[in-house]
């Protein structure tokens, strides 16, 4: 049983949602049935919602409102593949599995692309991978080689052409994406919630889960029956089970540019410690960096945007940003996710976990992937649930070295 206090706690708003009204929905009340209750309105969730609504009813149960977690308060990159770099998930997995799973988040990216292409999305192409110094040039000519490979186009740029792409400083080159893209993250959430419940979804905003056993959701004022459960919670998951992940938190701040021209062409991330991602977005920067596993005071957060803005993108002045927010990633020890089952004879359980702050497309994927089990094809299930090796990161001073300078939001 899990009390109200120790429920998810909303986080404050960031900047997306601030740049207009949201649709809202109701709160559960009184008693309902469905064949699958999903918990969580992030990427993960709607995207299983949306891929049983054809086929079973289903009851979607947000905490707070949908997107305001980290599905709807990241840096909006839409990439395939995982946090952890390719050379290393070849190492790791071989190269046709490595393939194999990278081609499936792929899928799923391209799968966002075109929702955000039907709801008229604002969707800017291409990302752009910059390195700060010989290390990350020699990863991302890996990676460029793993990206050919698997039918990805991809260019390797010198620093000229990447300081025109990315208006920063310190770059040494970059790895041009052109296959994937950024959007606001929240409308994408948005556009989901709709198309789900125009499929029929029941969506239930500020309707913290408490309890789920036996086939029974209950919280403050409702129930759901439904013999299955999809937990699609990421960072809380550990509310209401043991995780073998560790939340962490990356900082980000919209800034407005006085001139256009000091903004990047397309979204960028670089191989650096601390791991800077930025984009524009109508006519702000918007700016993410740092990676802690605790969620540190806002003027330290403040400082070290500041820092970085100032280091990299000299013609901002980081006083004037609009907004500065945090967002919640969790992290597993190898950076690939987590997927589970348990079953009951009464309640069969689904989740998934670790997107380590590479989460839109991996989400997505994700979700996909349970959607097929509940429905009794468990191939993409079972394969994504094998990649991981299931153990807790520690909080020693390596793994978050490596976390910063590998992963990203």
């Amino acid at each position: 049983m899990l009390s109200p206090s120790l429920a998810p706690s909303a986080l404050p708003a960031s900047w997306y949602q601030c740049q207009g009204a949201a649709r809202s929905y109701t709160s559960a009340y009184g008693s309902y049935a469905a064949d699958v209750c999903v918990i969580g309105g992030g990427i993960m969730g709607l995207s299983v919602a949306l891929a049983l609504a054809k086929t079973r009813s289903v009851v979607l149960l947000e905490a707070h409102q949908i997107g305001a977690g980290a599905s709807g308060r990241n840096g909006g990159q839409i990439l395939p593949g995982f946090a952890l770099p390719e050379e290393d998930l070849v190492a790791k997995l071989g190269a046709y599995t490595a393939q194999k799973a990278w081609c499936m988040t792929r899928s799923s990216q391209q799968a966002l692309q075109r929702l955000a292409l039907e709801h008229n999305i604002l969707y800017q192409p291409g990302v752009l991978v910059a390195a700060p110094d010989k290390t990350g040039l020699a990863s991302l000519k890996k990676r460029a080689k793993f990206w050919q490979d698997v039918g990805q186009e991809v260019h390797l740029l010198e620093a000229h052409d990447t300081h025109s792409i990315t208006k920063a400083q310190g770059y040494m080159g970059g790895l041009l994406d052109p296959g994937s893209g950024s959007l606001d993250p929240y409308a994408l959430m948005q556009a989901m919630a709709f198309e789900a419940q125009a499929a029929g979804v029941q969506i239930f905003e500020d309707s913290a889960v408490l309890h789920a056993q036996h086939g029974k959701i209950t919280g403050v004022g409702f129930e759901v029956l439904a013999p299955e459960v999809v937990w699609a919670v990421n960072t809380h998951l550990k509310h209401w089970k043991p995780s073998k992940t560790q939340k962490a938190h990356t900082f980000m701040m919209a800034m407005p540019a006085s001139c256009p021209e000091d903004l990047p062409t397309m979204a960028v991330y670089d191989t650096g410690f601390g791991m800077h991602y930025f984009r524009a977005q109508g006519d702000h920067l918007v700016f993410g960096s740092g990676t802690s596993p605790v969620l540190v005071p806002k003027v330290l957060q403040k400082a070290w945007l500041y820092a970085s803005v100032r280091r990299r993108m000299p013609a901002f002045k980081p006083q004037t940003a609009s907004r500065l927010w945090s967002g919640p990633l969790d992290v597993t020890s190898d950076l690939l996710p987590i997927l589970g089952k348990d079953h009951h004879r009464l309640q069969r359980t689904w989740w998934a976990e670790g997107f380590c702050g590479h989460g839109m497309a991996l989400a997505h994927c994700a979700g996909s992937a349970v959607a097929e089990a509940v429905l009794g094809k468990e191939d993409a299930f079972s394969f994504l649930s094998r990649l991981s090796s299931h153990t807790a990161p520690s909080l020693c001073k390596a793994a978050w070295l490596r976390l910063g300078h590998k992963a990203f939001g």
